[in-house]
């Protein structure tokens, strides 16, 4: 009889435990759902200043955009030469600014 009801015990203990786990595991996927919900407040605010600034810097900055353009795209097409040329001329646009 000690036996029977050691193992009714051991389940319930288990089947107790379980559904425990399983409500704090909810609780903790609701709160991870929250914070990911303020982040993406955030992002969006904090990409709509970068938009602005872009904006403003491109409009000052005309020349500067340009010569990093012809950089990239110099640097892709594997033209070591003509990349280091458009990085001169760069310094030159910065230092007249």
């Amino acid at each position: 009889h000690v036996d029977d009801n050691g193992e009714d015990d051991d389940d319930d203990n288990d089947d107790g435990g379980g559904d425990d786990d399983d409500d704090n595991d909810n609780d903790d996927d609701d709160d991870d759902d929250d914070d990911d919900d303020d982040d993406e407040e955030e992002e969006e605010e904090e990409e709509e200043e970068c938009h602005h600034r872009r904006h403003y810097h491109h409009h000052h900055h005309e020349n500067y955009h340009s010569f990093l353009l012809i950089i990239y795209v110099r640097i892709y097409s594997h033209s070591c030469l003509f990349a280091l040329h458009a990085a001169i001329s760069l310094l030159y646009i910065i230092t007249e600014i």
